[in-house]
């Protein structure tokens, strides 16, 4: 049995320092109100995610205070509103309506990755569960479809499937979409603008692709509680036109103006997402994909179109960096095509990570999530006046169009005419520059970019590391890259603990990793890589772990030891090995496959048995799993080769357990049998259960804790 004690302890300060890394406080999910004076959003500054609204008066600053929770008397006020349910209740992300009357939000009650659909006022008044009340129900969230109604997914937990409904947000009635009704998992992207067409994601992850439902309604203004029998319920594929089924791939689209127009985000038949369109003839059939914006080294996370379809906001992940350019577009590019030539303008962002936006409507200026190694998430707010001057001249609308993200965008120009843009969810991402595909460098950005003053305050962060990026190869020559975390007091050969993101469809990058900079803190070097399946590196190198394959993609996680230990960053002696989720599961595979080159492990949410895990997650859960792991039923002996639990005889390292226990993503079981027989076999072994916390821990004091716990363990164990 190998295990040595370390010679170096956490002591209470580095514990404390430790805590303040992993418990800073951030701010995500901006939504802009109609007349872009307010924006609302979700912020942990209490502890617990909650939503807060704050006004964005020009140069206008919160007054110091001593209360974080403090209450300001109005909307068009300097300091930040928090609005909330429940206090126990974890908002998940939030939404205004297009009159502004009315906010939407998800929340997940019990810590879970269940999540329920509430509305309130802006003033917090008259909120109210409105869908995914029931004990197994999960709400996607959607977007809204005019003044008072809202779109979304519901998942029963019962079924596979997942329908798409419309929710009358003052009566409460619900309307499911009788085309999307036990025929599958969908995500609903958009709704036309004449209420008879969803478009709605479907399928498991990897295999997603657009369809076009009849709403089963007459019109947009038709009661919900009048379906029309005569709209059927025939799907239809966005792309199938010009791909056969299982080849039109396609992440997410929006209706345009005309509702003649769709705008999607799709790599069906290419290596990296694009933005494309497709119209519709009279009878609402999809003619041929149009390829409007490629790039070759870069994948489009999220995009804004603006109202005549000729000028677009484009967030790219290059190699992990999120790229913001406002472009014209290219009327069709091929199927092969790249976007080259067209004029374009780059907005310049202080983080290297945008996982969300929202626009306002006049084109002019939007906020955006951003987050770097040392910042925590926080608000931007950008005017774009001297970048976006092109597009107003090129679209021809007063007053732009109106995007939120996550939302279903709709609504009017200062003149009173109707403005539209189709846009999509901004989920991205690293810290190097790319050149761009165009004949000539991007005019240079000269937009105004500042912190909301209501954001909450990060002095206490200590001067956190920036990663470096790390390239080289697996043993058959695929390249591979990954982040490493220093000490600014290493030199030579350090004790190194092999990080291991989740998914696996993600993507390690240069965001605020609260887990990396604690055990860095610690003393630790960490290495994050991405190892195949992540995203980010074309759909190749995402779909080369699926199934059988998996056991291929084992070997880089021993390719990454051998590079750290070859690049002399890592003594042979002091590896450890963590990972959350999926990551998890690599890191217990890790530990069986190759026990003599770890000193010790820790998994947070994996998977110990993946036939455990088909049997209790949540059963939407278990269907998107096949086409990545394999059927439980027809591959049952591949997913028993694959489970860490048939090889735990092998492990000989200590090795650390965390959980939350009301986890229904991957069960609180996969930890607990792990342990049980790490325990049973004589391998010192730890269980961390999390009271309350789901897939993702979020509560800050029990994310401190985590942190504490996780550095702890590799400080004792690595030598």
């Amino acid at each position: 049995m190998r295990g040595h004690v370390g010679t170096t302890v956490i002591g209470p300060s580095t514990a404390d320092l430790i805590r303040t890394i992993a418990a800073v406080p951030g701010a995500w999910c901006p939504s802009l109100s109609p007349d872009g004076r307010s924006v609302a959003y979700i912020t942990d500054r209490s502890g617990t995610p909650r939503v807060e609204i704050a006004a964005l008066e020009d140069d206008l600053d919160p007054e110091p205070t001593d209360d974080p929770t403090s209450v300001a008397p109005g909307v068009g006020v300097s300091l930040p509103r928090p609005l909330t349910t429940v206090l126990d209740q974890e908002a998940i992300s939030v939404a205004w309506s297009p009159g502004g009357q009315w906010l939407t939000y998800l929340v997940s009650p019990a810590g879970s990755i269940r999540a329920e659909l509430h509305v309130m006022r802006p003033d917090g008044s008259e909120r109210r569960l409105l869908a995914g009340g029931g004990p197994t129900e999960t709400v996607f969230a959607g977007g809204w479809v005019g003044a008072d109604r809202y779109a979304f997914s519901l998942a029963d937990g019962v079924s596979p499937h997942a329908a798409v409904c419309l929710v009358d947000v003052v009566t409460g009635v619900v309307h499911t979409v009788p085309a999307t009704h036990d025929r599958g998992f969908f995500v609903v992207t958009s709704v036309s603008p004449d209420g008879r067409r969803v478009l709605a994601r479907r399928g498991p992850r990897g295999r997603r692709h657009l369809v076009l439902a009849p709403t089963g309604l007459a019109g947009a203004a038709a009661p919900l509680t009048e379906p029309d029998p005569s709209a059927g319920t025939s799907l239809v594929r966005v792309l199938g036109a010009d791909f056969a089924e299982g080849a039109d791939l396609g992440e997410d689209g929006r209706f345009a103006l005309d509702g003649r127009t769709i705008f999607l985000r799709t790599n069906a038949g290419r290596e990296r997402l694009v933005l494309a369109s497709v119209e519709l003839d009279d009878d609402g059939t999809p003619g041929p994909m149009r390829v409007r914006a490629a790039r070759d080294d870069a994948d489009l996370e999220a995009y804004a179109v603006f109202a005549d379809g000729a000028v677009a906001m484009l967030v790219w992940n290059a190699g992990g960096v999120s790229e913001v350019e406002t472009r014209e577009l290219d009327d069709d590019l091929g199927r092969d095509g790249l976007g080259a030539g067209r004029r374009s303008a780059m907005v310049a962002l202080p983080q290297p990570v945008l996982p969300g936006w929202s626009l306002q409507g006049d084109g002019r200026s939007l906020v955006v999530e951003l987050t770097g190694p040392r910042s925590p998430r926080s608000l931007y707010r950008v005017e774009l006046q001297d970048a976006v001057g092109p597009l107003e001249a090129a679209s021809g609308v007063d007053g732009g169009a109106v995007f939120t993200a996550g939302g279903v965008s709709a609504g009017s120009g200062r003149d009173g005419s109707s403005a539209v843009l189709a846009g999509s969810d901004a989920r991205p991402g690293p810290l190097r520059s790319h050149p761009a595909l165009t004949d000539r460098a991007p005019a240079p950005s000269t937009a105004r970019i500042r912190r909301l003053p209501s954001m909450p305050p990060v002095d206490a962060l200590p001067d956190l590391v920036v990663p470096t990026l790390e390239r080289y190869r697996a043993p058959d020559g695929t390249p591979l890259e990954g982040w490493l975390y220093r000490p600014r007091s290493a030199h030579g050969p350090e004790a190194t603990v092999i990080s291991l993101h989740g998914g696996p469809e993600s993507q390690e990058r240069p965001a605020y990793g609260l887990l990396c900079q604690s055990m860095v803190a610690a003393g630790l070097t960490v290495f994050a890589p991405n190892v195949r399946g992540s995203t980010g590196y074309g759909r190749s190198f995402m779909e080369s772990d699926d199934g059988a394959a998996r056991e291929t993609s084992f070997q880089d996680v021993l390719a990454t030891v051998e590079h750290l230990v070859d690049a002399g960053l890592t003594r042979p002696e002091a590896v450890g090995v963590y990972g959350w989720s999926y990551g998890g599961y690599l890191a217990l595979t890790a530990l069986t496959r190759w026990p003599e080159k770890f000193a010790a492990g820790a998994a947070h949410a994996g998977m110990s048995d993946l036939a455990g895990f088909y049997a209790e997650t949540e059963p939407w859960m278990a269907a998107a799993s096949v086409p990545e792991y394999g059927d439980p039923e027809s591959d049952a002996e591949l997913l028993r080769r694959l489970s860490p639990l048939t090889h735990i005889s092998r492990v000989q390292v200590p090795v650390l357990l965390v959980h939350g226990d009301a986890d229904t993503n991957v069960p609180v079981g996969e930890s607990v049998r792990a342990h049980q027989a790490l325990r049973a076999n004589g391998v010192p072994a730890e269980l961390l259960l999390l009271r309350g916390e789901g897939h993702t821990i979020v509560e800050a004091s029990r994310r401190a804790d985590l942190a504490v716990a996780v550095s702890t363990w590799f400080t004792r164990w690595l030598p």
